[in-house]
């Protein structure tokens, strides 16, 4: 999988779960549109910087195994 899609999947799974979390929040204070689209720009923003991350993790975790395989 390319690097890049890895940190868009990432992305799109956190906007998803933020928009939801910012949708329950906004909808108990009658806001729901707002909490969506502060949780949808909140995630997007959070998913890219943890999408970069987990790709930079499972970089250093690959070349770790490789060299304790041996290889």
């Amino acid at each position: 999988m390319k690097k890049s899609v890895f940190v868009e999947i990432v992305r799109l799974l956190i906007v998803l779960v933020a928009t939801a979390g910012g949708h329950a929040l906004g909808s108990a204070h009658a806001a729901a549109l707002t909490g969506a689209s502060l949780g949808a720009a909140i995630g997007y923003v959070s998913g890219g910087v943890m999408g970069r991350f987990l790709r930079e993790m499972l970089g250093v975790m690959e070349a770790q195994s490789v060299r304790l395989s041996g290889g």
